[in-house]
């Protein structure tokens, strides 16, 4: 690995500008981002700064694959995961203004065929993680290309909960959102999204095909083994999968994204993108329930919430809205402070490690915003028994796989999973705990929800809620 951190220290630079960061600025950030590269083993990155609505910064790291050694340029192609349901969120959207259709309206008047409780959920649902749809469950083979048969067949054991009960992160709901955008536009899903936003602003580096991207610079996913060496690593697609997290894209193409996001739609003087759209989007959704901490610490700031395909949370009273990618083998960070117009985009091809020092520092450096102590959370009369209990993981067989055990110790709060792992919770909230998980590099942490009753009955847990048996 040292000679890989030896190349990875090689880079490739654009400046769309005059140079708009001074020497000392990209030393401390080039500094911080080599650390955390060196850190995380992280093969490769494409970073991108925009401020005052235009780019200050933009550079490449590292290689793009470690079989071959090819650097990460600025054209380098990469897989940007759940980033993609920003871009699901804007054109069903951009779809149900076209065709009169309100937000609220529920999905069954547009898609025939599905089961009752299913068709009764709506767009707004789909997009905020409150449809009450289970995240995931097997596809069959004969249903890989087929969505509406894939819902179709699951029926109404595709639901956990009500809709609108609970925030629960699905993928299979923003799969669902795909296949209404796909039936409201009468196109494909895919086609849609190229329609009111790829061609629109000619990001002809992005794709969904993976065909295509591999005859570009394309960066290779990697895992880390025990041992911290990156292992090249290619996943598998499904044409369902598409909206949630399918899209391939760059750093040359997202910050044209960004920019025109931050100057509300506007691309080259043409409206690219409907302002309204826009606005519904930077928009803090009310009563909804907030984010709870993930593992990969870019919610550990206050005020974290759930819009539509957009996470909204404050750093040091700035209010930044985007979205993570995060996937086995790459990791896509998008996030936005639209009174600022500033940006930070990074992509890597390294799983589950989003450069969160990186971000902080860019932050603090760019914007002259000092990070300040968040005032620990204080755990006088402390009550521990209304979080008590096991929390089950959703399945559509209704056969309990995972689970979490919570219980209370000498004073102390515990978490028991499924593989008996346990671990410490120390809280941070009213009903926010955190805790270390070795298999992260950032701390972990989980929520609990109350039901109607005023009774914690839901443990979020990695973004996705567990329901408390009887």
């Amino acid at each position: 690995m040292k000679c890989l951190f030896l190349i990875s220290f090689l880079y490739f630079s654009f400046f769309a500008t005059a140079q708009s960061l001074n020497k000392s600025q990209v030393n401390t950030i080039e500094q911080s981002i080599k650390e955390e590269i060196k850190n995380s083993s992280t093969p490769g990155l494409s970073i991108c700064i925009i401020n005052n609505g235009k780019i200050a910064y933009q550079h490449s790291f590292g290689i793009a694959n470690t079989t071959t050694n090819i650097p990460v340029t600025d054209s380098t192609v990469f897989e940007i995961a759940s980033l993609t349901k920003i871009f699901t969120s804007i054109a069903l959207q951009t779809a149900l203004q076209k065709q009169g259709i309100g937000i609220n309206e529920p999905i069954g008047n547009v898609i025939k065929g599905l089961a009752p409780g299913m068709s009764a959920v709506t767009y707004a649902q789909l997009l905020s993680h409150t449809s009450g749809i289970i995240d995931a469950w097997p596809v069959r083979a004969d249903l890989t290309d087929n969505v509406l048969a894939y819902f179709a067949d699951a029926g109404d054991k595709g639901l956990f909960e009500e809709p609108g009960k609970v925030f629960s992160y699905s993928n299979n709901g923003f799969a669902l959102a795909g296949l209404a955008l796909a039936t409201i536009n009468k196109t494909s899903y895919t086609k849609a999204v190229e329609d009111f936003i790829l061609k629109p602003l000619k990001m002809t580096n992005s794709s969904f095909n993976i065909y295509d991207v591999a005859y570009r610079s394309f960066a290779v996913g990697h895992t880390i083994d025990p041992k911290g060496t990156a292992i090249p690593t290619l996943m598998s697609f499904y044409k369902k999968s598409q909206p949630a997290g399918g899209l391939f894209s760059n750093i040359k193409d997202l910050s044209t994204f960004a920019i025109s996001l931050l100057n509300s739609g506007n691309f080259n003087n043409d409206q690219a993108i409907n302002a309204q759209v826009i606005d519904t989007l930077f928009s803090k959704r009310i009563n909804v329930f907030s984010v709870p901490v993930g593992p990969l610490n870019y919610a550990t700031f206050p005020e974290g919430s759930y819009g539509y395909g957009t996470i909204h949370f404050t750093y040091n009273n700035l209010r930044f809205i985007g979205h993570p990618g995060e996937a086995v083998s790459q990791n896509a960070f998008f996030f936005l402070e639209p009174n600022k117009k500033f940006a930070v985009i990074m992509l890597s091809n390294r799983g589950f490690y989003l450069f969160m020092n990186s971000f902080k520092k860019i932050v603090d450096v760019v914007l002259g915003v000092k990070e300040t102590k968040l005032m620990p959370f204080n755990e006088k009369n402390k009550n521990y028994q209304p979080f008590t209990g096991k929390y089950i993981v959703p399945d559509i067989t209704r056969d309990v796989k995972q689970w979490s055990e919570v219980f209370e110790q000498e004073g102390k709060l515990f978490m028991k999973l499924e593989d008996n792992r346990t671990f410490e919770l120390k809280q941070i909230g009213d009903a926010e705990f955190s805790f270390k998980d070795p298999g992260f590099l950032f701390p972990s942490a989980i929520a609990f929800y109350k039901d109607a009753e005023g009774k914690y009955k839901y443990l979020n847990y990695l973004f996705r809620t567990r329901i408390k048996t009887e």
